[in-house]
């Protein structure tokens, strides 16, 4: 965060013009862009790839057309970065309204009903107190074996097969976790009542399949079914 906040956009915008005119980027890497996360590096490679490519082309067409690619990579990485900065920007904004604890341990050891505790803080304004709450989201994984994938050969060991069984159920968890966050987060974001959320919810997985989706955790719906 600190990295894409330091950035200084008008000496990116310059720095790309001027490696669009030399047709090398080397003045990019003073501005620390490579610590900025996979994205802003991904399109900084791609930049380069395409300077590279704009710098060997030796015939008028091709110089145009790589110069053109290349200004267009440009253009990406330059809105990479805003996007960035936007984004960090508005999470700033939200943790001065809300306020979840994502560091949720998993238990040792698993059973087929997995189930995250989401504690939150949230208020209307910053002027308000902070309201605190906590959902338990739970899930009952369906175990039942997959027949649609090969059998194994031979019969495997009992510790092969809990140890097998406790790694997917962690698999089932982790998802458990992701979507209950995304869901309070969600609900939090869209000025949902705290007092409208309840205290524990089955998460739904897909009609479709056994797993959960990214509507599973989404308590509201089921709120709005029964009143309508």
């Amino acid at each position: 965060m600190s990295a894409i906040k330091a950035l200084d956009l008008q000496k990116i915008d310059q720095c790309i013009r001027e490696a669009l005119d030399r047709a090398s980027s080397g003045g990019l890497y003073d501005l620390g862009l490579l610590s900025c996360g996979p994205y802003i590096t991904r399109q900084l490679r791609k930049f380069e790839r395409d300077l590279e490519n704009f710098a060997k082309a030796k015939a008028a067409k091709k110089r145009s057309e790589t110069h053109t690619q290349a200004w267009s990579s440009g253009h990406d990485l330059t809105s990479a970065v805003r996007e960035m900065r936007r984004r960090l920007e508005d999470q700033e904004k939200e943790t001065q309204l809300i306020l979840l604890d994502d560091a949720i341990i998993p238990p040792h050891s698993f059973s087929d009903k997995v189930d995250v505790r989401v504690n939150y803080q949230c208020r209307r304004t910053i002027q308000d107190p902070w309201f605190y709450g906590s959902i338990q989201f739970f899930h009952n994984v369906d175990m039942r074996p997959d027949y649609t994938r090969p059998q194994p050969k031979r019969k495997p060991s009992a510790a092969k097969v809990e140890r097998e069984r406790q790694e997917k159920l962690y698999g089932h968890w982790e998802t458990l976790r992701m979507q209950a966050l995304h869901a309070v987060r969600e609900f939090l974001k869209s000025e949902g009542d705290p007092a409208r959320m309840p205290e524990t919810f089955e998460a739904k997985p897909s009609s479709h399949d056994r797993y959960l989706n990214n509507f599973s955790c989404n308590f509201w719906l089921d709120q709005e079914t029964k009143n309508n």
